[in-house]
Protein backbone atom coordinates (compact mmCIF):
# COMPACT_ATOMS: atom_id res chain seq x y z
CA UNK A 1 0.00 0.00 0.00
CA UNK A 2 1.18 3.74 -0.79
CA UNK A 3 1.81 5.81 2.16
CA UNK A 4 1.52 9.52 -0.47
CA UNK A 5 -0.12 10.27 -3.62
CA UNK A 6 1.38 12.95 -5.83
CA UNK A 7 -1.57 15.25 -7.02
CA UNK A 8 -1.09 17.17 -10.06
CA UNK A 9 -4.73 20.06 -9.79
CA UNK A 10 -5.38 22.85 -11.45
CA UNK A 11 -6.59 25.61 -9.15
CA UNK A 12 -8.72 28.11 -10.07
CA UNK A 13 -7.52 31.99 -8.94
CA UNK A 14 -10.60 32.20 -6.67
CA UNK A 15 -9.45 28.88 -4.88
CA UNK A 16 -6.39 29.86 -2.26
CA UNK A 17 -3.87 26.76 -2.23
CA UNK A 18 -4.41 26.75 1.33
CA UNK A 19 -7.91 25.75 1.19
CA UNK A 20 -7.42 23.24 -1.30
CA UNK A 21 -5.25 21.39 0.01
CA UNK A 22 -7.16 21.43 3.24
CA UNK A 23 -10.00 19.90 1.78
CA UNK A 24 -8.29 17.54 -0.40
CA UNK A 25 -7.03 16.46 3.03
CA UNK A 26 -9.71 16.26 5.11
CA UNK A 27 -11.97 14.74 2.59
CA UNK A 28 -9.34 12.05 2.05
CA UNK A 29 -8.81 11.52 5.76
CA UNK A 30 -12.35 11.04 6.41
CA UNK A 31 -12.52 8.03 3.75
CA UNK A 32 -9.60 6.40 4.93
CA UNK A 33 -11.13 6.41 8.89
CA UNK A 34 -14.30 4.94 7.41
CA UNK A 35 -13.21 2.69 5.11
CA UNK A 36 -10.80 1.12 8.15
CA UNK A 37 -13.35 1.13 9.83
CA UNK A 38 -15.64 -1.09 7.66
CA UNK A 39 -12.47 -3.21 7.52
CA UNK A 40 -11.35 -2.36 4.29
CA UNK A 41 -8.20 -1.42 3.25
CA UNK A 42 -7.72 2.18 1.83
Amino acid sequence: MADHVHLLLSIPPKFSLTNTVRAVKGKSAIRIHWQSVRGNEA
